[in-house]
């Protein structure tokens, strides 16, 4: 893998809002071919993402590339380690901010237990969490292998009670706390549904 052909690559696309093949090709002086290889490797990475081609054009448009903004560096950990310790936050903010997180990971038609259980784990697993439920004999448990806010729990244990208020927004049952990484100084977190 010719690691400065993607780099130039990359470099090319952040310089412009998005390019076609042909346009990186004769910027970049490569064959199209070339430049297929090297996007798809991107794309299998998620670097670069695909921009569906304009609609109501003539012709066959081409797809276009740009550059996925998770590729970009950022300070979010800086930015929520600041807020989170010069905002205080109470339970009725974290009441708060659990419904309006729960209202964009799980759908609001009504379901069957086991349908909400199933889509709040996809709805936590598009968000990183690496969710997954078994059946215990108390019931449920939940299990996070991935804590997307690792960095910020560590100095905000705040944010292990907000991912209890999410699962019990999302069920309407009483959750209870087994691990988590603050509490347990585990890798998971693992919560009981209680029925």
């Amino acid at each position: 893998m010719n690691k400065s052909t993607e780099d130039e690559i990359l470099a090319t696309l952040a310089q412009q809002d998005s390019m076609s093949v042909l346009e990186l090709s004769e910027s970049l002086n490569l064959t199209k071919a070339d430049i297929r290889y090297h996007i798809n490797k991107l794309l299998e990475n998620s670097i670069i993402q695909k921009i569906p081609p304009e609609t109501g054009i003539r012709g066959r448009p081409a797809i276009r590339y740009k550059v996925a903004n998770s590729y970009f560096s950022h300070n979010l950990v800086a930015l929520l380690n600041a807020l989170l310790s010069t905002i205080p936050i109470n339970d009725d903010d974290i009441w708060k901010i659990a419904e309006y997180y729960s209202s964009l990971i799980t759908p609001e038609f009504p379901q069957s237990h086991i349908s909400k259980l199933n889509a709040l784990i996809i709805g936590l697993n598009k968000q990183n969490y690496s969710a997954r439920w078994e059946t215990q004999f108390k019931g449920p448990v939940i299990f996070f292998s991935n804590c997307p806010y690792r960095q910020i729990a560590l100095n905000h244990p705040i944010i292990c009670e907000l991912d209890k208020q999410v699962i019990e927004v999302s069920l309407n049952k009483k959750i209870s706390v087994i691990n988590t990484i603050v509490l347990n100084d585990t890798k998971n977190c693992k919560f009981q549904i209680l029925i």
